[in-house]
Parts: C-alpha cells; structure tokens; sequence
C-alpha cells in the first residue's frame, strides 16, 4: 500500500508538471496571447505617436508574457529626446508605455543641446523650438557651466537682461552675451563677484548707451574696460588709431569714481 500511495503521488506530480509545461507553451504561443494594444503617456514636445509607433510596431504580435521589455526599453533610448522610459505588461495584452522626454536648458557648443540635468545629447530633429541660450564649455564641464549660468541670470534678471551666451573657454575663462548684444568679460577667477560688480554699475552707467557697447571688460580691480562700437571712450574721446577696440585703456572707467559722479 504504501508504495501504491507513492506512485500515486508521482503520477499527480508527473500530470501537474505536464500540465503547467503545456500552459507554458500556451502563453508563449503568440497566435495565443499576441500582444495587441500599447497605451502611451508622458508629456511630449519633440516626440509624438509616431515616433513611439515606429518603435512598438516591431513588438505588436509577439508573445504578450515573453516580450523582453529590456530590448523595447532600449530600442526607445536610442532617440536622443528620450530620457526614461517606463513599460508595464497589462494582462492580457496590453503594454502600458511611459515616455519621458528631455528638458532642453540651451544649445552647447556646436550641433549639440544641453538638458536640464546637465547631460549633452545630439537631436536629429526639433519639432518644438525656442529661443535656448548658447553654451559651452570643455569636455566635463557641463554641471559647472549649467550652475553657473543659473547663478548668473539670477543676478542679471534683476537689471532686466537675460543671458543668450555662456562660454567657458579652455583657460576656464568666461565670457557672457545678453539678449540685448552686450558681451562681457569676466575672466578666469572671482565669476560672480566680478559679475556682481557689473550689475551694479550697469543701471548708473551703461544702461543707456548699451546698444553702442560691444563689449564690457571686467578683469580689473576696481574699473572695466568697454568697448564701443563707435570707437569711442566713455567720455566720448576718440580712442588712439581711430578703429573700434584698438586701445582698452582709453575705455577705462574707474567704477567708485563713476558711481560718485553719478
């Protein structure tokens, strides 16, 4: 008897093993449980449905259970716009997809664009475009340029400019533009206290003739340099050779001697 018992308990085992072995060729049957539908999310600018369609119509059919969601995670990060992307399997034949697109902060360097994370990518297309500031920088320094241009702009928003050009040379030198041509200088040390200095001489003294300044020299002590297109000193002197940025030094302004005038 016992071993009659036992039998029977091996055959059981045997049946329930076929029996789940057949299931699971049942479910990897795709002419069984195909995969039909693709719900999409996730708030989009430079992707739409058809980008997400090129991806996913390579997946339609294939055995719901056995879809490897690894591969369709990977095949939409090879567009550039596509930061994350999230796949939930919704039985019995539904993927849910959740796209996360990349936030442009600006341009870098040349063919390249900036996210908000500091990470560079290379779009092939734009199908929502706006005025991004330009940035560069050497290899690596993208944090650093991304932090500084935030520093910045919240200083220089307070006298009504915004920033269009952020470049960190490779001496770690820094020249700025903004959005009403004025370009400055502010060399490799002290960013924000030279930067600082500009902001509050800016309203007194160059704000109204800012659209004859070429460019604004802040790598002195106490005084800047400006450059006008005109060719001409603050004073209204012409400058030495008579062509526009031949001499710095008809230019200088001594800042604590201009804020006294003034």
């Amino acid at each position: 008897m016992p071993r009659l018992r036992l039998l029977g308990v091996l055959l059981s085992l045997l049946g329930m093993t076929g029996l789940l072995h057949g299931g699971w060729w049942v479910l990897r049957d795709e002419a069984i449980f195909p995969l039909r539908h693709v719900q999409v999310a996730g708030e989009m600018r430079n992707l739409d449905a058809a980008d997400v369609r090129r991806v996913v119509r390579h997946f339609l059919g294939s055995a719901f259970v056995t879809l490897d969601i690894g591969v369709l995670r990977d095949t939409f990060l090879l567009n550039p716009w596509v930061e994350q992307v999230r796949i939930q399997r919704l039985w019995p034949d539904t993927l849910r997809i959740h796209v996360q697109e990349r936030r442009v902060f600006g341009h870098w360097g040349v063919g390249e664009m900036l996210d908000r994370q500091g990470t560079r990518f290379r779009p092939v297309y734009f199908r929502s475009i706006q005025t991004w500031p330009r940035l560069s920088g050497p290899d690596g320094q993208e944090q650093e340029v991304l932090r500084a241009f935030d520093e910045a702009q919240e200083r220089v928003e307070q006298i009504g400019l915004r920033i269009m050009l952020l470049e960190m040379d490779e001496r770690r030198a820094w020249r700025m533009r903004f959005d009403n041509g004025v370009e400055i200088k502010l060399g490799r040390e002290q960013f924000l206290t030279r930067l600082q200095r500009f902001v509050d001489v800016y309203p007194r003294v160059l704000a109204q003739r800012a659209d004859t300044i070429v460019t604004v020299d802040m790598r002195y002590v106490n005084g800047f340099a400006v450059r006008w297109e005109s060719g001409e000193d603050r004073t209204g002197q012409q400058r030495a050779g008579g062509a526009s940025g031949t001499s710095t030094r008809a230019a200088w302004v001594d800042i604590r001697r201009d804020i006294e005038a003034g």
